[in-house]
Order: structure tokens, then sequence, then C-alpha cells
């Protein structure tokens, strides 16, 4: 992508994508942490996937 790059994680059993700055390292399986304000989150509905 570029300047940046798309993290899946999982969070409480829930599935995340994280947008970070392309130039992050982030190993398979490794722990991180994350801060995000609430006007950056998005949410979906689980069973129609449309944006809440």
């Amino acid at each position: 992508m570029g300047a940046e790059l798309l993290v899946h994680a999982r969070c409480g059993g829930q599935s995340l994508v994280l947008r970070c700055p392309a130039n992050i390292q982030v190993a398979t399986g490794q722990r991180i942490g994350a801060t995000f304000g609430a006007a950056d989150v998005h949410w979906f509905d689980a069973q129609t996937t449309h944006r809440l």
C-alpha cells in the first residue's frame, strides 16, 4: 500500500484491521499495543458486513 500497512489482529476474540504507518515492524503472532481516537473507528454489522 505504500505509506500504510494493514495489520490484522484480534482483541477480546474480535477481529480488527489496523491501518498503521508502513515503517512499523510486526511479526505474525506478536503481541502489540494500539491506541486510537473514537473518530478513527469504523464499526461494521457482523451479519450484513455493512458499516454502522
